[in-house]
């Protein structure tokens, strides 16, 4: 048996951060992982010796494997002390599980932030935890936790995914492959799929947490094309039904939407949990989907709670005091969804009757349209767009007011970050999150949507008269880390519990 290398570790054809299919299995090869002082082999596929990434072992061993050996050996993304891991692996309940958060990238969004704060504070309660993406970008890919795995998945050949597809669900991978060969606009990307599959393979997590776009559908058709009892809970942060509506005057984007709806009405009930980080979400995604009531559910997202003090006013003169005039604050991402143009419009009514200035935060596809509009009003000495800030929230702790102005959202989680820090809030009545912060009004006033004048007197009268600091942080403290993470521990032991997700089949 001819001997490629002595004494260095397997890398087993895989970057750190990606999965896909073993360099030289497509040529009748397989690579063989060795133990210490052993030395790497190269033999037939079909006599191949299994590579297999067990968390309990502290060095390479060799056991018997049918004609091959098996190589066992420690798996480097659990980052948990070793005596910890081994501890913690021989537990039942939900501190001894492996978890992974499957999101699209780590943009600067709520979804993100409130992902980064879960995966974190579980392995904080002992859990192994790995974010896996779709595609390695995001400004938030420098905050992951040291203690919390980083992965991305690898974009690998269309037609080697067709075929994979298609051997796992002959009439879906058929569809999709004939969608895709005759030009049709929307259909199911699926080249990450194979090395998503790869990914559960090599890492066997009990629970796999998917939010946003198609990862819920790739990660349903990869978990059972790896033939594993990996649990799947899908954590839905947006109201699908206003995508819908939203987009109805733009044909192309109110498509895309109503076929994504099409897939998870079909996928979604494969799902061992469907859960809405609002009451509304999830209340929408029951009624549009057809789902059962006993496969869904509400936990609300966590939110920072740092001490006001310890926020430094940001680097900005409009922040200087003594202050000249009220600074209203808004944080979102430059989209048409964010309604800033309505904000603008409420902020020029408001600048008639008193001076005022307006800082949004935040960078999107919009700027342009929006500091047009905001010359246009004549506006541009009090109203600024100083792009993303890491922390925002220090801006929220030294604002006189924040206003969400949002078309829809799923949770509104900058609302509840502002009430953290003690910053009064005015937000239109949107779905869904706003109501359920605000207790229908009580710690927040709510404004009808599309109505700038009706916002601009909300905006006013908070100004004049804001809710105390105290009873918003106090309110904002119920959506803390430790109340989420409680929650998401019994959503593990519960779906961990459970036996097989149901009877279902899918071809």
């Amino acid at each position: 048996m001819p001997c490629l290398a002595a004494d260095r570790p397997c890398q087993e054809g895989l970057g750190a951060d990606s999965y896909d299919t073993p360099k030289g299995a497509k040529h009748g090869l397989s690579a063989v992982a060795p133990g210490r002082g052993q030395s790497i082999a190269v033999v037939p596929t079909r006599h191949a010796a299994r590579c297999h990434r067990d968390r309990r072992g502290l060095a390479g061993r060799i056991t018997p494997a049918g004609a091959a050996g098996m190589i066992t050996y420690p798996n480097t993304t659990d980052r948990r002390p070793v005596a910890k891991r081994n501890a913690l692996d021989d537990k039942p309940d939900a501190e001894s599980r492996r978890i992974v958060f499957c999101l699209p990238a780590l943009a600067q969004g709520g979804m993100e932030r409130a992902t980064l704060m879960l995966a974190e504070a579980l392995c904080e309660h002992g859990c192994a935890v790995d974010i896996l993406l779709e595609r390695r970008v995001g400004g938030y890919l420098a905050d992951v936790a040291p203690a919390v795995g980083l992965h991305a998945l690898h974009k690998g050949a269309k037609w080697a995914a067709y075929a994979a597809l298609i051997r796992a669900w002959p009439r879906f991978g058929t569809s999709q492959w004939l969608r895709w060969l005759v030009g049709r606009r929307h259909y199911l990307p699926i080249r990450r799929l194979p090395s998503l599959a790869a990914y559960l393979k090599r890492t066997r997590p009990d629970v796999m947490f998917v939010s946003h776009g198609r990862m819920p559908i790739l990660a349903i058709l990869a978990v059972r094309m790896a033939g594993l009892s990996t649990r799947i809970v899908i954590i839905e942060h947006s109201t699908l039904s206003r995508w819908l509506e939203v987009f109805t005057d733009q044909p192309e984007k109110h498509d895309k939407w109503r076929y994504r709806v099409e897939l998870a009405r079909r996928f979604y009930p494969f799902a061992d949990r469907i859960v809405g980080v609002s009451h509304g979400v999830t209340e929408d995604l029951t009624r549009l989907l057809g789902l059962a009531p006993s496969k869904t559910g509400t936990i609300y997202n966590p939110v920072r709670l740092p001490e006001p003090t310890s926020l430094r006013p940001p680097a900005h003169p409009w922040f200087d005091t003594p202050r000249a005039c009220p600074l209203i604050v808004a944080v979102g991402r430059l989209v048409s969804e964010k309604d800033f143009a309505l904000l603008i419009d409420a902020f020029a009514e408001l600048r008639r009757h008193q001076a005022a200035r307006l800082m949004i935060i935040g960078e999107g596809e919009e700027r342009a349209s929006l500091e047009a509009r905001i010359a246009a009003l004549g506006l541009s000495a009090d109203v600024v767009l100083p792009g993303w800030w890491a922390d925002a929230q220090a801006a929220m702790a030294h604002s006189d007011l924040f206003v969400l102005s949002s078309r829809f959202e799923g949770l509104g989680l900058v609302l509840i970050e502002a009430m953290a820090v003690g910053c009064p809030v005015v937000s239109v009545d949107c779905p869904s999150g706003p109501r359920e912060i605000l207790d229908n009004g009580r710690y927040g006033t709510l404004v009808p949507m599309a109505e700038p004048v009706a916002l601009s007197r909300a905006m006013t009268a908070m100004l004049a008269a804001p809710t105390s600091a105290d009873t918003l942080r106090a309110r904002a403290a119920q959506f803390s880390t430790a109340n989420a993470v409680h929650e998401y521990m019994r959503l593990i032991a519960s779906v961990t519990a459970d036996g097989q997700a149901g009877e279902e089949t899918l071809t």
